[in-house]
């Protein structure tokens, strides 16, 4: 099963969330991620997953990387969205904080391992 992370960008950043302190790797940050459910395409699961942990509309959305994951998925399809519509609405279940950063901000972060990998080698600021 493969899972999607998608980078939500709204004028030069870009937003991060932060794991719970009861889910595995705690308090590390990431992108909006979630797995791709059976008969999902990729593209359906990051629009479902960003409403679904966010509260977001998201626009027109691009593959940048597929990485091996950290956890719950065999890999991470990295995708780039721009923000179309909503305010953060973090789901507490899912979401101990987030915020907007700038990718200068997020490399000081205490990422998930992907979600590293991915920033110091496959990203470039869009």
């Amino acid at each position: 099963m493969d899972g999607v992370s998608v980078l939500i960008k709204k004028g030069s950043k870009y937003l991060m969330i932060q794991q719970p302190e009861t889910k595995p790797l705690p308090c590390r940050w990431f992108a909006p991620s979630g797995a791709i459910k059976k008969g999902e395409t990729i593209e359906q699961a990051a629009r479902r997953e960003i409403r679904e942990e966010v509260g977001l509309e998201i626009g027109e959305i691009r593959e940048l990387a597929v990485l091996k994951s950290d956890w719950k998925t065999e890999r991470t399809h990295f995708l780039l969205a721009g923000w179309k519509s909503g305010r953060v609405r973090p789901d507490p279940r899912e979401i101990k904080s987030c915020g907007w950063f700038t990718y200068e901000q997020i490399l000081k972060l205490e990422l998930m391992p992907a979600t590293r990998v991915f920033f110091e080698r496959h990203f470039r600021d869009f």
